[in-house]
């Protein structure tokens, strides 16, 4: 119906009249009731945004807080996981041996590799190997062409048997039967 400030704003279905108030107002129908509502001012909208930025630095505190409460220590949590049952490290000179060690041991496997010459470690673990990781360390010498030690490593996490075998050789040339073998058997208590 539009501005009528100071005046009556009455419907033309003959609802109830209410008197406006001497600032800009308007009056709308619906069913029936009639709603009086003020235009916004200038003021009235810079009170609502800063009353949203104020929400929204509380909201932001409330999240970042959060993330900077500490738990409380606890005498019976230890700080750090707990360190493997044992550490056990094989090389060469354990080929095609049979260990037994107990459920939760860090296994380690080093062996020496040049891939400047195209030769490298063609492995495979069984089932009962848990892979962590496996890095090939260049030599100190810094010599071309100069092999380093390729090392692998593994965790038994529970009971049964397992197997680590490799083959060192050019993958592009084939299986000949002339290769490097390297096998370690593991029961694992």
């Amino acid at each position: 119906m539009g501005e009528l400030p100071g005046k009556r704003c009455v419907t033309t279905t003959g609802c109830r009249i209410r008197r406006m108030s001497p600032i800009k107002a308007g009056c709308r129908q619906s069913r029936s009731n009639i709603f009086i509502y003020r235009k916004a001012t200038p003021h009235m909208i810079l009170s609502k945004q800063i009353r949203a930025i104020l929400i929204a630095v509380f909201v932001a505190a409330c999240i970042f807080g959060a993330g900077c409460i500490s738990q409380l220590d606890d005498p019976e949590t230890p700080d750090e996981p707990p360190a493997p049952v044992g550490e056990y490290t094989f090389n060469e000179t354990d080929n095609n041996a049979d260990v037994t060690l107990p459920a939760g041991s860090k296994i380690t496997i080093s062996l020496a590799e040049n891939p400047t010459t195209g030769y490298e470690w063609n492995i495979t673990s069984t089932r009962g190997l848990q892979y962590v990781s496996d890095v090939f360390t260049p030599p100190d010498t810094g010599l071309v062409g100069a092999g380093g030690m390729h090392e692998w490593q593994y965790i038994a996490p529970e009971s049964g048997t397992a197997e680590f075998s490799a083959i060192y050789w050019r993958p592009w040339e084939g299986v000949t039967g002339d290769e490097t073998a390297f096998k370690v058997g593991f029961t694992i208590e």
